[in-house]
C-alpha cells in the first residue's frame, strides 16, 4: 500500500547538489525598532536643544527690549524736563523783553523830557555849550591828526582830554563818551614805531660819517712804482757845458711815478675821502628827512642806498660800519604808518545829539575827513 499511495519522485542524480541548503531566514523586527527608536531619541533631544535656544534668545531678546525701553523712557523724561526748562526760560525772557520794552519806554520818555527840559535851560554862552564845543574841537583834532598827519600819540592825547570833559557832560552824550572809549582803546592797542628813536639814531651815525674807516686808505696797497734811474758816478760838471746835463739828473733824482693797478681800491686823495663821507652824512641826513615825513617806500629805499654805499667805500669789519649796517636793516622792516580803523564815529554822534538839542547852534556839523 505504502507503495501506492507514495508520489512518484523522479529525482535525477543532476538534480541533487552536493552544497547544503541554506535556510531563508525573516529579517529581525527588533532591531529595526531599536533603530527607530534611537532616531527618535535623536530628533526629540535636537528639537529640545533648538527650542532652548530659541528661548533663550527669545529672553534675552525681552531684556534687551526692556532695557532700551527703560533708556528710552529716561531719556523721555530729561527731554521732558529740559523742555519745561526751555518753557520756563522762554517765558522769562519774555517777560524780560517786555520789562526791557518798559525800560527802553521809560528811558525815551526821559530822554525826550531831559531834552526839553535841557532846550529850555540851556543859553547860549554858557560852561556846557563851551565845554561841548571843546569836546568838538578835540575831536576833530585827533581826526586831523590821525587822516592827515598820522600822528597816533598827538590824536590819542586829544581823545584822552575829550574823554575828560565828557565825564561832566550829562546823560545824553553817553553814547559819545562809550565811542571815545573805545577809540582810546584801539589806539592804545596800535603797535606805534618809536620815529624820534629813529631820527636820532640816524642823527648820530651822519655825525659819525667822518670818521668811518673807508676801504682805500692811504698807504700800503699795491701799486707800480718807478724811480727813475739815475747814474751815482755820474762825475760833477768842470765847466758851462755839463750844467745842463748835471742839473737833468739831479731832477731825475726828486721824481717818482706811481701807477694804480685796482680801480677802486688804490690810493684816495683827502678830498675824495671827504667827499664819500659828506655823501654819506647827505645820504643819511635824507633817510631822516623822509623818515619824519612817513614815506615808508621812499624811506626804505633810502636805507637799501646806504648800504650799497658802505659796502662799496667802508670797512665792514669795523664795529662802527657793521652797528649801522645792522639798524639799517631793523628800520627797513618797520612800517611808518600804521593801519588805522576809522575813527569819526563819535564826531558824528556828538554833532547829531547836539543839532537835535540846540538847532539853531552855532555848533554845526562839518565834513569829516575819509
Amino acid at each position: 500500500m505504502s507503495d501506492e499511495h507514495s508520489p512518484d519522485l523522479n529525482i535525477s542524480p543532476e538534480m541533487v547538489s552536493s552544497e547544503p541548503v541554506r535556510p531563508i531566514s525573516p529579517p529581525p523586527k527588533k532591531s529595526k525598532a531599536k533603530y527607530i527608536i534611537l532616531i527618535l531619541l535623536i530628533f526629540i533631544i535636537g528639537s529640545g536643544f533648538v527650542i532652548y535656544q530659541l528661548w533663550d534668545t527669545l529672553q534675552q531678546s525681552k531684556l534687551a527690549v526692556l532695557e532700551q525701553t527703560k533708556i528710552a523712557a529716561a531719556q523721555m523724561h530729561q527731554l521732558e524736563q529740559k523742555l519745561q526748562q526751555l518753557q520756563r526760560e522762554v517765558e522769562q525772557q519774555t517777560t524780560y523783553q517786555q520789562r526791557l520794552q518798559q525800560v527802553e519806554s521809560q528811558q525815551q520818555q526821559l530822554t525826550s523830557a531831559y531834552k526839553t527840559l535841557y532846550q529850555r535851560t540851556r543859553k547860549s554862552g554858557d560852561a556846557e555849550e563851551w565845554s561841548i564845543a571843546e569836546i568838538n574841537y578835540l575831536l576833530q583834532v585827533a581826526q586831523q591828526r590821525l587822516r592827515l598827519e598820522h600822528d597816533i600819540e598827538t590824536a590819542l592825547l586829544a581823545l584822552k582830554a575829550a574823554d575828560e570833559r565828557l565825564q561832566k557832560a550829562g546823560p545824553l552824550f553817553l553814547t559819545v563818551r562809550e565811542q571815545v572809549s573805545k577809540d582810546i582803546q584801539i589806539l592804545s592797542q596800535l603797535k606805534i614805531p618809536d620815529l624820534s628813536g629813529m631820527v636820532l639814531k640816524l642823527g648820530q651815525f651822519s655825525n659819525q660819517s667822518a670818521n668811518l674807516p673807508l676801504l682805500q686808505g692811504l698807504q700800503g696797497l699795491p701799486t707800480e712804482e718807478k724811480v727813475v734811474s739815475q747814474k751815482s758816478d755820474k762825475p760833477h760838471a768842470n765847466d758851462w757845458s755839463d750844467i745842463g746835463e748835471a742839473v737833468w739828473h739831479e731832477l731825475q733824482k726828486l721824481v717818482t711815478i706811481r701807477r694804480n693797478t685796482q680801480l677802486e681800491s688804490g690810493l684816495l686823495s683827502s678830498e675824495q675821502r671827504v667827499l664819500i663821507a659828506d655823501m654819506l652824512r647827505l645820504k643819511l641826513e635824507n633817510a631822516k628827512t623822509l623818515l619824519l615825513a612817513r614815506k615808508t617806500t621812499l624811506f626804505h629805499q633810502e636805507l637799501k642806498d646806504i648800504h650799497a654805499w658802505l659796502e662799496r667805500y667802508y670797512d665792514q669789519q669795523d664795529m662802527q660800519v657793521s652797528s649801522l649796517v645792522t639798524e639799517l636793516k631793523n628800520m627797513q622792516q618797520i612800517q611808518l604808518i600804521p593801519t588805522i580803523p576809522d575813527m569819526s564815529q563819535a564826531l558824528v554822534a556828538l554833532q547829531k545829539i547836539n543839532a537835535d538839542l540846540a538847532p539853531n547852534s552855532a555848533l554845526e556839523p562839518q565834513a569829516v575827513a575819509p
